[in-house]
């Protein structure tokens, strides 16, 4: 069984698959009664089939277990909608960024990348994530779109994340995009009543420690994709 999780996703199911590697930082080793402020790094790499692009996302979710804890509610927040129209984000809203690869016409004998840049936003009330996403060549791709938050009351998962990917970023100019990979960090404090407060809180994260992680994964042309994974501590 060590040897099974052991290995990528792309070694171990057809059709596209998706590796999740993923940290908290800083190590917390001793308890304590008040929570850190607490970095959150995601990245997703993509597989298609005989070490192909993979297919068209549609839609992903990712599941957090308890240990740490999101408030969205001591931070200034910005909407999809307020960026569509041109309504500068307030100071303090942006709580991440990262960086993607798109792959048009992976399906093609020429397949074109375009480097992406990711900046995350504290949505509306704490309840979302607001996701911008910004291309420069070979097509010029400016989109916003909000991402819910869901907490959950039973089981071993707290908070759950929805990305439905906007059509407009599935297919331009008639050319489907598939991703090579997706990485992003989340991770905002700012001063509340005198006390610095993290967008991402903790208790304790003890080195080497491992979070239990759920990712579930929607294609346009391919089987769903589960998988069971961690988020390292540190």
């Amino acid at each position: 069984m060590t040897a099974l999780l052991s290995l990528p996703a792309a070694a171990m199911a057809d059709g596209s698959t998706v590796d999740i590697d993923s940290h908290v930082t800083p190590v917390i080793r001793a308890f304590t009664p008040k929570t850190t402020s607490a970095t959150l790094a995601v990245n997703l790499t993509f597989h298609g089939p005989n070490g192909g692009p993979a297919d068209t996302l549609q839609q992903a979710v990712l599941k957090f277990t308890y240990g740490a804890h999101l408030n969205g509610k001591l931070f200034p927040s910005c909407s999809a909608d307020q960026i569509r129209n041109h309504t500068r984000c307030p100071k303090g809203s942006q709580i991440g960024s990262g960086t993607a690869l798109g792959i048009l016409g992976g399906d093609t004998g020429n397949p074109t990348k375009e480097p992406i840049t990711v900046t995350l936003y504290n949505g509306p009330k704490g309840k979302s994530i607001t996701f911008e996403i910004k291309g420069q060549q070979p097509a010029v791709i400016d989109v916003p779109f909000d991402a819910p938050l869901q907490t959950f009351t039973g089981g071993i998962y707290n908070y759950g994340l929805t990305v439905n990917v906007p059509d407009i970023l599935q297919v331009v100019a008639g050319i489907p995009i598939s991703l090579d990979y997706f990485n992003v960090k989340v991770g905002a404090s700012r001063v509340v009543k005198g006390h610095k407060r993290g967008y991402i809180e903790t208790l304790i994260c003890p080195p080497s420690a491992l979070v239990p992680l759920q990712g579930n994964f929607k294609f346009v042309n391919a089987n769903p994709f589960h998988i069971d994974t961690y988020i390292h501590c540190g």
